[in-house]
């Protein structure tokens, strides 16, 4: 009988799943999230924070099959920034909805939308004007 033994053929196991994010660890913390471009500073991406343990870029190591991915999910408080303006109201900038006075004007409807478009793409990521 003739046993081969493969182990030295690939990287070594991933250490310090218990303690991700620290230097000794081949795991970090990750959250996605909109950075905030529309209106959520917390990090909350579709009512909740979520962070997942994986695999830091950088690190040569597998997982192993006994690795259980760990989540943390933390439920979001609904900000302003979470709804949308209802038929004839607009966002301005400071956020909140306005009424649009005489919706089947189209002049008073593009002046109240119209901004400077470097800065709308800055913050929010679109425009609305093109």
């Amino acid at each position: 009988m003739i046993t081969l033994d493969f182990a030295g053929l690939h990287e070594p196991q991933c250490k310090g799943v218990e303690d991700p994010g620290t230097e000794s660890s081949d795991f970090e913390l990750w959250s996605p999230h909109d950075d905030g471009r529309h209106g959520s500073n917390d990090k909350c991406f579709l009512g909740q924070q979520v962070t997942y343990v994986r695999r830091k870029m950088d690190r040569e190591c597998f997982n192993g099959e006994e690795l259980e991915r760990q989540t943390i999910r933390v439920p979001c408080l609904c900000t302003e920034a979470d709804y949308e303006c209802d038929i004839n109201y607009i966002r301005e900038r400071g956020g909140k909805c306005v009424a649009v006075t005489n919706p089947s004007d189209p002049n008073q409807l593009i002046s109240m939308i119209k901004k400077d478009k470097d800065e709308d793409c800055a913050n929010d990521g679109f425009y609305y004007i093109s």
